[in-house]
């Protein structure tokens, strides 16, 4: 084998470290079944959490039918304590002259940095490498940084996750990977995740405008009030989209950035647009330079949405290879929010509503295979077929080459798998068209939905190549 294959172990199931903690399987043997199956590395971090399955929690892995129907070992009513492990409690010094600052979760330096310690300690010892899931553009939640700039759409709506705009935010970077380092020191490289203007949704598209990104619009000399009108100009261009234009723009002969360039004809709104992408690549140099000073030894590793989808976020893959030693584009199908399904189904949804004249989803899901350049997607007529057929191998070969092209070098590419969803026919398309691509290798979300019948689908497929 070839490629490097590593798991994430961000929701394992627990270890016994105190009594209130359920015992689902040990560390040992979770580390051991990964070796066994032909992995050569795991990611900890960010965070993970146990709850009780009866429980009416709304996130948690328990939430999950797949993550319940995974699990090795049944476990009925029992109950099991609600507790979420974060990987290190934060060290005070770090952050102490920083403008943003480190949440800090009552319990976390009970069981998180223990947990993870453990996790580390056995995975080394064992020869598998170990690599930290470093988050950027978080989720606004418990484990947000404090004084963190919420990303808001043009309408002056915020949206739920940190912007990277956030003033004083690499600062924070910066101590947080001192943190990491304090708390594991033999680390083989990090994960930097979420490095985007996160575009899921409709309604998430037209994002950031919140304070953060006027300060930096305005120190690279732009008007930010003409960002702000050009997106709601073509938000209601967009909108007023008729049956026959849409129509016109799916069969233009155009390839995909010629058909955007057409649709988004408006100079203030492509300024914007590159706004975003020149503040994502900074961010991606200042933290190039963090880990050289701080970690140099460190492989930096940076996240991003396939490639299909990276315009959207504000992603430039061609000028990521410039900061990152690997690239990580995430190859999630599914129809939850951060999947393709659901992006997909959200902008089909956007361009149908509100129509003089109806716009049918299969005239929809035409007009996003051009703009994204998917051309699989038009042979779905409904949005119910596009949620039930499984994408065939020639879907992800064709991001893998589109991956490849951006990239100019196959070993720095090392996707993201999902494991945590139903289509196991796509699951293993998906596996074969990676195995036999001779890439880096394969970063697999997440352990806990890594069934014995997934992981040998896995080890089968990589073991060929």
């Amino acid at each position: 084998m070839n490629m490097d294959l590593y798991m994430w172990v961000g929701y394992p199931v627990s270890p016994y470290f105190e009594k209130w903690v359920g015992t689902l399987e040990g560390i040992d043997y979770m580390i051991d079944n990964l070796v066994k199956k032909g992995f050569n590395g795991i990611v900890i971090g960010p965070f993970s959490a146990m709850e009780n399955p009866e429980g009416k929690r709304q996130y948690g892995p328990f939430n999950s039918e797949i993550y319940r129907e995974s699990l090795r070992q049944k476990i009925g009513s029992n109950i099991i304590k609600a507790d979420f492990y974060h990987p290190f409690y934060p060290t005070e010094k770090y952050y102490r002259d920083t403008i943003v600052k480190a949440p800090y979760v009552s319990g976390c330096e009970i069981s998180g940095k223990k947990y993870f310690k453990q996790v580390m300690k056995i995975a080394k010892d064992r020869g598998l490498k170990v690599y930290y899931l470093w988050m950027s553009a978080t989720p606004i939640n418990e484990f947000a940084p404090i004084n963190t700039q919420i990303i808001t759409d043009a309408f002056g709506n915020k949206k739920g996750f940190v912007c990277i705009n956030t003033p004083g935010f690499l600062e924070y970077m910066a101590g947080y990977l001192k943190d990491i380092l304090d708390n594991y020191s033999e680390l083989d490289g990090i994960i930097l995740d979420l490095l985007q203007f996160p575009s899921y949704t409709a309604d998430l598209l037209f994002t950031c405008f919140c304070e953060g990104c006027r300060n930096k619009a305005e120190k690279y000399g732009y008007v930010f009030n003409d960002f702000k009108r050009a997106a709601l100009k073509t938000f209601s261009q967009i909108k007023n989209l008729d049956r026959e234009r849409i129509m016109q723009i799916s069969n233009n002969g155009l390839g995909p950035i010629d058909t955007i360039a057409e649709i988004f004809s408006n100079e203030d709104f492509v300024n914007w647009w590159n706004f975003r992408f020149s503040s994502i690549n900074e961010f991606a140099q200042c933290v190039r330079d963090i880990v050289n000073d701080i970690g140099p030894s460190l492989e930096l590793n940076i996240d991003c949405v396939s490639p299909s989808f990276a315009p959207l976020f504000g992603v430039n893959m061609k000028s990521l290879r410039k900061y990152a030693d690997v690239i990580n584009p995430k190859f999630y199908p599914s129809e939850d929010l951060f999947g393709w399904r659901g992006s997909i189904i959200s902008y089909a949804n956007f361009i149908r509503e509100n129509r003089e004249k109806e716009v049918d989803e299969y005239l929809a899901i035409k007009f996003l295979a051009k703009l994204f350049n998917i051309e699989e997607l038009s042979k779905f007529k409904t949005l119910i077929e596009l949620k039930e057929t499984p994408f065939s191998i020639e879907l992800f070969k064709n991001e893998i080459n589109k991956a490849i092209n951006l990239i100019n070098d196959r070993k720095r590419i090392k996707p993201w798998v999902r494991l945590d969803y139903a289509l196991t026919d796509e699951i293993k398309n998906m596996i074969k068209a990676l195995s036999s691509a001779n890439l880096g290798g394969a970063i697999f979300r997440y352990y806990a939905a890594a069934t014995e019948e997934k992981l040998n689908i896995i080890q089968k497929e990589f073991e060929k190549y």
